[in-house]
């Protein structure tokens, strides 16, 4: 402004009022700092900016003589000596927080440039100041602060230059992306700056994203929980699960990854996993090995303190678990069981059925269990846990209809695809009568068997008709054919002998017959004889 003739009008030339006219020394070094920059980009265009905020320059780069289009933002410094620190490796420069904060989180289109010009020297060097701001942040706990520049960014050579400002442009469509791709991108390369042990894992589905962090040691990472909650969020840590923390409720020392985490709170989980095996030894009175199943893959996962094993054998219906386990804990072992991961098997074919049907039957017998768990590297752990009660009683019963299922199919040479949803009350019936009468040759006891009988009478006296129930059977002939998961079993003209029935209903006929309706109660025996000579009803007329 100094070379408006308008303002000297009135006075001798570079006087006011008798005094002399001089600039000020900051505005001096502004228009040198101007000067150094203008030559040392030439012939890039320069376009003032004088309206807008901590924004000088808009640069356009120009190619041999094509102006190209592509440009970026300068704020331009000027000092008669730089503050050179780190043993001649940088240039340090002071910024304040309010202009940090505009250009780290308000300006999105273009990259801005910090230059700081020596205007002693005439040297000039560069700085991308969006991302060395998001790089490291420590500046948002302060009002001034200087941020430092390598004294290789030295504009020397514009096509160097030219490719910073490529390469500051990518950045900026990553971190202000018009795609989810970009964005991701932008982030896993943001957590990546702040620690290389940082992995972001985005969840395709609804797009939430972890930062996963695996430090060597344990102790590469601490964490120091701050205000009332700090007992209950640190148990959460112990255990392995996550804890919702909110603002300056967690100090972290080892990893930058969780500056945002310390500032803005967020879900934190601290959590060790790691492939393990696990091995069960049903032991005796005595401590004597009855049935051992091993190599039962799975996790050992947990907290600082506290580790569960989950795990199970392929192809198999039985999960397993086992803790917690940690100092004075007690663990519980859980087998839980899914038979539907068994269908689509045949029946004879059913993955490790023996090994396991062995081992849970030993389990009746043990009176402890010994367990050990490996995982790597180089972890172990066992330990004893007693039995209490029948607690695999429901799991047994099961086991056995299946070991009775399967001899059935091999007495008659069937094999039929296995399916838990088909397993039914009349199926259920026709295995345990097949399996007793036909593979075992015994009496088979049914407590809920129903039916129908014609009888004779010679009046319609229920006491008599009870009276006879309670003394005599009932016996028929059949020639029954059974249906075993699709595949038909008749296994011949057979006989069954019914004891120990209940009459429960009567209603004559108009020819003098009386219907006899009768169901089973407690302890009802069934015989079934193959091809009987001869068949009568063991009710006759009275």
């Amino acid at each position: 402004m100094a070379s408006d003739p308008g303002i000297c009008r009135a006075t001798s030339k570079n006087t006011i009022m008798g005094k002399k006219l001089s600039k000020p020394l900051s505005h001096q070094i502004d228009e040198k700092a101007q000067l150094a920059f203008a030559s040392a980009i030439r012939p890039w265009i320069l376009n003032s900016q004088a309206e807008d905020y901590a924004k000088d320059y808009l640069v356009e780069i120009v190619d041999a003589t094509t102006v190209t289009g592509n440009a970026f933002y300068v704020q331009l410094k000027g000092t008669q000596k730089p503050s050179v620190v780190n043993k001649g490796a940088f240039i340090s420069f002071p910024i304040e927080y309010h202009h940090a904060t505009y250009w780290s989180d308000r300006v999105r289109d273009l990259p801005v440039f910090l230059v700081v010009a020596d205007v002693t020297n005439n040297v000039s060097w560069y700085l991308f100041l969006q991302q060395a701001l998001q790089r490291d942040q420590a500046w948002r706990l302060g009002k001034t602060f200087s941020i430092r520049i390598p004294i290789a960014n030295k504009i020397t050579d514009l096509q160097a230059f030219a490719k910073v400002v490529e390469e500051a442009k990518r950045w900026m469509r990553k971190s202000h992306p018009s795609s989810i791709q970009d964005a991701i991108a932008a982030k896993r390369d943001y957590y990546r700056s702040l620690d290389p042990r940082a992995e972001l894992v985005v969840n395709p589905l609804d797009g939430s994203a972890v930062v996963k962090l695996r430090p060597a040691k344990v102790t590469d990472i601490k964490f120091n929980f701050i205000g009332p909650r700090s007992d209950e969020l640190r148990q959460l840590i112990d255990r392995g699960q996550a804890a919702t923390l909110g603002p300056g409720e967690v100090l972290v020392t080892g990893s930058r990854a969780y500056e945002d985490l310390q500032r803005n709170g967020g879900t934190l989980q601290v959590s060790y996993k790691n492939p393990s095996s696990l091995s069960i030894t049903t032991l005796d009175q005595a401590g004597q090995p009855l049935q051992c199943i091993e190599e039962i893959s799975g996790l050992l996962e947990g907290g600082i303190a506290e580790l569960r094993f989950t795990g199970r054998i392929p192809s198999t219906p039985f999960e397993i678990s086992f803790g917690p386990i940690g100092n004075d804990m007690g663990p519980t072992l859980n087998i839980n069981s899914k038979f539907s991961d068994w269908d689509g098997f045949e029946l004879l074919n059913l993955p490790f059925f023996e090994r396991w049907e062995q081992f849970l039957k030993s389990t009746t017998l043990a009176a402890t269990l010994y367990l050990k768990i490996t995982s790597a590297p180089g972890y172990s752990y066992a330990a004893i846990v007693q039995v209490h009660g029948k607690w695999m009683d429901r799991v047994l019963e099961v086991m056995n209809w299946l070991h009775q299922a399967r001899e059935v199919c091999r007495m008659y040479g069937v094999n039929p695809i296995f399916r838990i949803a088909e397993v039914t009350h009349e199926l259920n019936r026709a295995v345990r009568e097949l399996f007793g009468a036909f593979v075992q040759k015994k009496q088979y006891q049914d407590n809920d068997v129903r039916g129908t009988v014609d009888t004779y009478f010679a009046e319609s006296d229920k006491k008599k008709m009870e009276a006879a129930f309670e003394e005599r059977s009932i016996l028929f002939r059949e020639s029954p054919t059974y249906d075993l998961f699709g595949k038909r079993i008749t296994p011949g003209r057979i006989d069954r002998a019914f004891f120990h029935l209940k009459l429960i209903n009567t209603s004559e006929r108009s020819d003098g017959t009386i219907d006899v309706a009768w169901e089973a109660v407690e302890g009802t025996k069934m015989v079934v004889r193959r091809e009987m000579p001869e068949i009568t009803h063991s009710i006759t007329k009275g």
